[in-house]
């Protein structure tokens, strides 16, 4: 929309979207989601959104804990700016709470007034999730088939992960999972076998996962590498690497490497900023997910292929628009009466 200089605009009313609301609509539109996430990066890519740094709020006296806001716009007809603030403390697993919590704001591109406040836990992990499967769709030549899936680190992300395979129809005869926790790996297993799929083995070798899976995903709350001998990659698998900090140096420069964005990737010690500061270049990173979508990407069939998102808040503001969009009718959104009061400057 164009508003002219001295047209009388009227803000959106402010909506409140929670949880329940918000999976709803996504368990309807997995293939639209995913549709607009290959798209949102086709946009990031082509200069079309504004992505800064994502900042951190960090605690002294417990390192381990941290808040994370994600700012960012998109253009073109979306023409919508917002941000995550995401809370990241480990030890709530230690309490039977998810490690992470999170909330979006949504502003018009027009005003700047706030649109909306959704929860986006869900969000963030669905579209790190559809993301990745994405990758993966990409990497397999637009086949929908693994052999076998391994999935390090068993808790709301690798069910969402699995819940994103059986939603977008993958061929999978296979997974294996572990975790340091084996009740977390006990209720994977469970979970996917109500998603459909049979054959689910719980691995107590770390190496033995590795080895015999030809797609591997890391969704742990590891904070330091302890995958560190690339000979258990000789089988060349594709690796999604989501939560970033599992992979050593020497494994990430044996590798074909795969970043949603290479600016935003190497910095907190994620895996590649670690052979980043390592080598002091980025020779051993073949490109971004942008160039896998176009087709200019090379990689080395003889070595296996990492992917590494660092996260962008561009997705976080498409999933979160277009959950707004189609909110607005439901009986579940919760409009503020007179959220802004008093609007008009006199």
């Amino acid at each position: 929309m164009t508003i002219n200089a001295n047209q009388l605009i009227t803000p959106e009313p402010f909506l409140v979207i929670g949880a329940d609301l918000i999976k709803d609509i996504i368990k309807d539109s997995y293939f639209e989601l995913q549709d607009l996430v290959i798209d949102t990066y086709r946009q990031h890519h082509a200069g079309e959104t504004v992505n800064p740094d994502s900042y951190f709020l960090r605690y002294p006296q417990d390192p381990k804990k941290r808040i994370i806001a994600l700012p960012a716009y998109i253009g073109g007809s979306t023409n919508v700016s917002g941000l995550k603030w995401i809370a990241s403390y480990p030890d709530n697993i230690k309490h039977g709470l998810q490690r992470a919590s999170a909330t979006l704001i949504l502003n018009d591109g027009n005003t700047g007034f706030p649109l909306a406040c959704l929860e986006s836990g869900m969000i963030s992990a669905t579209r790190t999730c559809i993301s990745a499967v994405s990758v993966l769709h990409f990497l397999k030549n637009g086949k929908k088939v693994a052999k076998r899936v391994g999935i390090i680190g068993n808790g709301f992300i690798a069910r969402t992960l699995t819940e994103s395979f059986n939603a977008l129809g993958w061929d999978i005869p296979q997974f294996s999972l572990f975790d340091l926790n084996e009740k977390y790996a006990a209720s994977l297993k469970q979970h996917i076998q109500g998603l459909g799929y049979q054959q689910i083995d719980i691995e107590t070798s770390l190496q033995t996962l590795i080895e015999s899976c030809d797609v591997i995903i890391t969704t742990t709350t590891a904070s330091v590498p302890y995958i560190n001998d690339p000979k258990w990659l000789a089988h060349n698998p594709v690796i999604l690497n989501l939560s970033l900090r599992d992979l050593s140096e020497d494994v990430i420069l044996n590798a074909n490497n795969i970043l949603d964005d290479i600016g935003h990737c190497l910095k907190a010690d994620t895996s590649p900023h670690l052979a980043y500061k390592k080598t002091g270049n980025m020779d051993f990173i073949n490109g971004h997910f942008g160039q896998l979508i176009d087709g200019s990407l090379s990689l080395n069939k003889d070595k296996p292929t990492i992917f590494s998102p660092f996260g962008l808040g561009v997705l976080d503001i498409a999933l979160g628009h277009f959950i707004y969009q189609r909110s607005k009718s439901e009986p579940g959104v919760i409009t503020v009466p007179n959220f802004f009061g008093d609007q008009t400057r006199w």
